[in-house]
């Protein structure tokens, strides 16, 4: 952004070169198990589900060599939110979203919708990538994504790939994926929704769907309107969003779609309390449109589309106490235009091949990718097994980055009785994470500088106006290559037994263990470079000495779980009740220690991995830090659902919780509870869901 004092501007995004990556993904033959999921995304995942994010085809979420969390539509209509963020913090095990209030999340300094992932470093540009059917969507200029403009209004469903998928879908994918999958009318007739909600502090949250499918003609139309005047003053948001898709079966192989997506939003931000700031406005506006056509054979399938994303940004970074309004606002456009093909097929039972090219405005070296596994598994009326291993390699799309993992998975089911059920289930990892490095550097350098000096070997640093805030950078990627070493270990699993008795009660009780024990070396190099306003010629970047630094940490996280469920139906199944009650127990714990030391006088910390520990560096220089915490939760739950013969709709909810991390408040109980109630006017028109907050 601007820096404070400069005067308003117009920052384009203009086209950069163009590339063909050559994207290559194969998996062994035989029957593959992914990583399976141990939070609730997983347990929602019919046995049959298919996926495309993965591996950019069609697959049988089993197949699959990473983890995938799937969350359906069911679950987007019922929990009725504007934003997809919710659902995922929610359904998928370590994907954090930060939450600004009560609706939006907005950008700029204050703004919440970071997303990030347990065990991946950096900001929210180097973690996940957000795709729409498969087309990356952030701001151009910064490379972070728009967390409103991810509104629940499009998606049939969203998939999240957690871990590396860089090789895929470039190196803002270095954390994982998640991908909108948007909406289609499968069964043939007119489907409308129309859904409205209202609540505390004038917040309003609408949303209107009209589907159609005639013959080889479809339709989505969608629309939504939602605002609130926040639980602060000066914290108002308003949104506005449509979507429309159409699509035209060819024939039974092919498909053709074309859709757009808009959404604008007005977003206002008044600071931490202690320090709050005033005239933090946001006005955003994000577009997407595409086309594509799709093929689908017995062995083969791929797609050919080409997609546009264009933004327009209006910031006020407002000012705080005691200071001047700013004379500037930061305005912003940018532009992304790419055309994508992929075709994959299947060579044998077991494997498949996928190719293509992805030309975008953003410049990624060819990378590759190997996954391989072996499973047993078994099955009788009474038990079945599964027993997995596997291996996977990826080369990143930047220079000298590299990425391993070894899972093992296991699981068994055993039905002793008709009413009796016990089983168990585990997953090890151990990984070495890449030594990732940003893009974000390589994006805003000044295309006039020269990148190396040939007279001196060395690489050039960027021109005056730029070189107090942005390294070459070939310094990040080259200079510091493999200067980070780092292994992660983690293992979790769970026990249960379920029982049924009385016809209708069923109780289930589980426990739950994930450990997790990661530690790393970080190794800084003397770092010289080329610049010829400086006497020689040639300058040293950072203090000029050699550094390396350690941290190790350890986390662990109980919970057990006792569900006591009551089912029945009454007067022909005119009336039908599910009623649950339960207790639920948390604890929490992590410690991490870091230490840091400078080289000694003459004493230079050599460039080997091998030496890389505190203990060899000066003991005058040592710096090092601790974090620590333990914490327990404590829940009790009740929760009623009834409708009557499916068309009149009620569900009600209770929780009580205790947390020891509010003891210092003197507050550490809470009661929450949920009402809600509907109306199926037709079964296949109109559905009207009234929503109140709590």
């Amino acid at each position: 952004k601007p820096a404070a004092g400069e005067t308003e501007k117009q920052i384009k995004y203009g086209t950069m070169n163009k590339i063909l990556s050559i994207l290559l993904a194969c998996t062994a033959a035989g029957a593959a198990y992914g990583a399976q999921e141990t939070g609730q995304a997983a347990k929602n995942v019919a046995i049959d589900s298919v996926v495309v994010t993965g591996a950019r085809y069609a697959s049988d979420i089993r197949h699959l060599p990473m983890s995938v969390a799937v969350v359906d539509r069911d679950e987007i209509v019922r929990r009725q939110e504007a934003s997809v963020l919710p659902l995922l913090t929610e359904q998928v095990p370590g994907l954090f979203v930060t939450g600004r209030g009560v609706m939006g999340y907005g950008v700029s300094d204050g703004a919440a919708g970071g997303i990030s992932l347990r065990g991946i470093g950096g900001g929210s540009a180097a973690q996940m990538l957000v795709l729409i059917d498969g087309h990356p969507q952030y701001m151009g200029l910064f490379g972070h994504p728009i967390a409103d403009a991810y509104q629940s209004m499009l998606a049939e469903r969203v998939e999240v790939v957690r871990g590396p998928a860089s090789v895929l879908y470039g190196s803002n994918a270095m954390g994982g994926v998640i991908n909108i999958v948007t909406r289609r009318q499968r069964e043939e007739g007119v489907k409308t929704d129309l859904n409205v909600g209202y609540g505390s502090w004038n917040t309003l949250q609408t949303e209107a769907a009209n589907r159609i499918r005639k013959g080889r003609f479809t339709s989505v139309v969608t629309g939504s309107y939602n605002r609130t005047d926040g639980h602060r003053a000066d914290m108002g948001f308003e949104q506005y969003g449509g979507y429309a898709k159409v699509g035209y079966e060819i024939s039974r192989r092919w498909n053709a779609y074309a859709d757009v997506n808009l959404t604008h939003f007005n977003a206002s931000n008044p600071g931490e309390i202690t320090a709050p700031v005033f005239d933090n406005d946001s006005r955003i506006t994000r577009g997407m449109a595409s086309v594509s056509l799709e093929n689908s054979y017995d062995r083969t399938s791929g797609a050919l589309k080409f997609f546009y994303n264009w933004g327009r940004h209006r910031i006020n970074d407002g000012y705080g106490a005691g200071e001047e309004p700013r004379d500037y606002r930061f305005n912003s456009k940018d532009r992304m235009l790419g055309v994508s093909w992929y075709q994959s097929a299947g060579l044998w039972r077991g494997s498949r091949l996928t190719a293509g090219i992805d030309w975008q405005d953003e410049i990624f070296q060819t990378a590759f990718i190997t996954n391989n596994n072996i499973s047993i598994t078994g099955a009788s009326p009474k038990h079945s097994f599964y027993l997995g291993v596997g291996y996977s390699h990826e080369q990143g799309n930047i220079k000298h980055e590299k990425f391993s993992k070894v899972t093992i998975n296991a699981s068994n089911d055993y039905k002793i009785t008709d009413f009796l059920k016990v089983g168990f289930q585990f997953n090890g990892a151990r990984t070495l994470p890449a030594d990732s490095k940003q893009v974000l550097g390589a994006l805003r350098a000044a295309p006039i500088a020269p990148v190396y000096n040939k007279e001196y070997g060395l690489y050039s640093v960027l021109p005056e106006f730029q070189k107090a805030q942005i390294n070459n950078p070939m310094v990040d990627v080259d200079l510091k290559a493999n200067t980070t070493k780092a292994e992660n270990y983690r293992a979790s699993g769970n026990i249960y037994g379920e029982v049924d008795f009385l016809k209708h009660f069923n109780f289930k009780a589980m426990f739950s263990m994930d450990y997790a024990s990661n530690n790393g070396r970080t190794y800084l190099p003397i770092m010289k470079v080329y610049d010829d306003t400086a006497a020689g010629d040639v300058v040293t970047l950072g203090t000029g000495k050699t550094e390396v630094s350690q941290f190790k940490e350890n986390e662990t996280k109980v919970q057990s779980d006792y569900l006591l469920t009551y089912t029945n139906s009454f007067d022909h199944g005119n009336h039908n009740l599910t009623a649950t009650a339960g207790f639920t127990t948390y604890y929490n714990s992590l410690s991490r220690l870091d230490g840091a030391r400078k080289q000694g006088v003459g004493l230079v910390i050599p460039d080997d991995p091998d030496k890389w520990f505190v203990s060899i560096g000066d003991a005058a220089t040592a710096t090092n830090g601790s974090t620590q915490w333990e914490r327990t939760t404590v829940s009790m739950l009740a929760r009623v659902i009834y409708n009557y013969k499916g068309k009149y709709l009620f569900n009600g909810s209770f929780r009580r919780d205790g947390s020891s991390a509010f003891s210092y408040t003197g507050n550490e109980w809470q009661n929450f509870f949920s009402l809600g109630g509907g109306w199926l006017m037709t079964e296949a028109v109109s559905y009207t869901h009234l929503r109140a907050h709590e």
